[in-house]
Order: structure tokens, then C-alpha cells, then sequence
């Protein structure tokens, strides 16, 4: 089948598959880009929300100090500013925003989720707790709890926040290790790719040296030998592509030429016998020619004789 394909198929079908690879390997590599990208930035989201956390529990370490501080200024009675209430106030109102950005991102897995709505719980009762601590400063003497209580709630939250750190770490270190497997197979992709395309040129070099190069310095040993006259050697036409199609023509003109020829030499042959039988007709002739001379001498001599002898016959009358 392959032997008495096309050229112009042959390569196409080449050039077909060379583009096939590439266009495989590169949309190989952007799905596998695209992959490593969102495993990047699902590490990026990781840490992101560990960091977030961190400035929560930070912000409400600091809040809870300073609310617990000003609690205490009230009872011994020093002077609770306005600016300290706002300040504290801003650090919840930043606790809050804070949490409330942290609960809006897309969470990877039910375990994270359940982890980070039981930390979103515990802040937002830490949150209310030093709401109503603020609220009680006026008359810290009324306020229903303790400190020991506000303490073991930050520990807790710290558990579940440490809890939390450590589903995000595994799950940064699961997307770490998609993306070194996205690159590994991306290189044995490439290597597979490359092993392809050299076997592919390989072959297509095969393909083209029989099909193409030798066919042509088959064309041309038959031109040359065309040039030197020898029409006697029979020409192989092999595969019917446009090569040989080519040497099909090419041997229809040197069977056109030898009939030529031929008939040409037949001609010659023809006017050379004809020119020999011209030459012994002339050479029949020239002989005939010569015994009418010489039989017209013998009668010219026989003439005179009796011309003489008529003469004396005269005189002798």
C-alpha cells in the first residue's frame, strides 16, 4: 500500500503527523501547565490561610490583652480613654473582616471546611466574648466570667487553628507532589515526543530515499543512457506514483525512439539496395553500351569494305 502511495500523499501524511506531535505535546503542556498553575496557587491559598489566621489570633491576642488591661484600669480605677476603646474596637472589626474573607474561600476538602467552620465558631464566640467585655468596662465588676474562661477559649482556638495548619500543610504537600508529578511526566512526555519525532525523521528519511532520491538517480542514469544511443536497455518503471509515472513516459519515449530509429535504419537499408540495383543496372547497361559501340565499329568496317569493294566493282566496269 505504502510502495504505491503518493508522493505529495506520502509527505503529506508526514507533515500530518509531525504536526500531530506538536500539536500534542503543546496542548500536553498547556493542560499540564494549567494544572501546576492551580496547584500553585491551591499552595499559594494554603499558606495564605495560615497566614490570615495567624493575624486573626494575633489581632485577637492583642485585643483580649488590651480589653483585659483597660478592665483592670477601670478596677483600680485609672482612666479608661476613648481612643484605647476604639482601638480595640478596630482590631475585632479587623479579627472580623479577616475571618469573614478567610470563610468565603473555597475549601479543598470536607475535613478543611469542617476544621475552618469550627475555628470561624470559636473566633466568632471569642469576638462576642470581648465585645462584652468592652461593654462591661464601664462596671468590670458585673462581667459574668472570668479570665480563666476568655484564656481556655484562646487555647482551644489554638488547637483548632494548629489542627487546621496541619490539614493545610498535608494538603500543600499533596499539591507540591501533583506538581513534581506534572513535571516528571511532563519530561517523560517530552522525551517520548522527541523519540517519536527522530523516529519519525528516520523513516520518513528511509521512505523518501527509496521513493524519491534513488527514483531519480534512476531517472537520471536512464536520460544518460538515452544520450549515448543505447535505446536497448529496458527501463523499470517500479511504483506508480509521479516518479513513475515519469519513467512510464520516459520509457514510451524510448520505445518511440527505437521504433524511430528502426525505422530510419529499415529506410537506409532500403535506399542502399536500391542504390546497388541502380549500380548493376547501370553496369548492365555501360556493358550493352560497349558491345552496340563495338558491334556499330564492325559495321562501319563492314561498310567501308563494301564501300571498297563496291568501288572497284565500279571501276572494274
Amino acid at each position: 500500500m505504502f510502495r504505491e502511495c503518493k508522493i505529495a500523499t506520502g509527505i503529506s501524511i508526514l507533515t500530518g503527523v509531525f504536526i500531530i506531535l506538536l500539536v500534542a505535546m503543546s496542548s500536553y503542556s498547556i493542560v499540564n501547565s494549567f494544572a501546576t498553575s492551580r496547584s500553585f496557587n491551591d499552595m499559594m491559598e494554603a499558606v495564605k490561610d495560615r497566614a490570615t489566621l495567624r493575624t486573626v489570633i494575633t489581632y485577637l491576642d492583642s485585643s483580649a490583652s488590651r480589653t483585659n488591661a483597660l478592665m483592670l484600669n477601670k478596677m483600680v480605677g485609672r482612666q479608661v480613654n476613648g481612643s484605647d476603646l476604639a482601638e480595640v474596637q478596630g482590631l475585632l472589626s479587623e479579627v472580623k473582616t479577616s475571618l469573614d474573607a478567610f470563610m468565603k474561600r473555597p475549601f479543598t476538602t470536607a475535613e478543611e471546611k469542617e476544621k475552618a467552620i469550627e475555628i470561624s465558631e470559636l473566633f466568632e464566640n471569642a469576638v462576642e466574648n470581648e465585645a462584652q467585655k468592652i461593654g462591661y468596662i464601664s462596671d468590670p465588676a458585673s462581667y459574668p466570667n472570668d479570665l480563666g474562661a476568655d484564656s481556655r477559649n484562646l487555647l482551644m482556638l489554638r488547637d483548632k487553628v494548629n489542627e487546621f495548619n496541619d490539614i493545610s500543610r498535608a494538603l500543600q504537600q499533596g499539591y507540591a507532589n501533583e506538581a513534581n508529578n506534572a513535571a516528571k511526566w511532563m519530561m517523560v512526555m517530552a522525551v517520548v515526543m522527541l523519540c517519536l519525532a527522530f523516529i519519525g525523521f528516520l523513516l520518513s528519511r528511509v521512505w523518501l530515499k527509496r521513493t524519491v532520491f534513488n527514483r531519480l538517480d534512476q531517472a537520471k542514469e536512464a536520460l544518460q543512457t538515452i544520450a549515448t544511443g543505447n535505446l536497448s536497455q529496458e527501463i523499470e518503471i517500479g511504483a506508480r506514483n509521479e516518479i513513475g509515472l515519469m519513467l512510464a513516459e520516459l520509457e514510451k519515449m524510448r520505445q518511440s525512439l527505437t521504433k524511430t530509429v528502426c525505422g530510419i535504419r529499415s529506410g537506409v537499408n532500403n535506399i542502399y539496395s536500391n542504390a546497388r540495383e541502380i549500380a548493376s543496372s547501370n553496369n548492365d547497361l555501360s556493358s550493352r553500351t560497349e558491345e552496340q559501340a563495338s558491334a556499330l565499329q564492325q559495321t562501319a568496317a563492314s561498310m567501308e569494305e563494301l564501300k571498297i569493294t563496291v568501288r572497284q566493282n565500279a571501276d572494274n566496269a
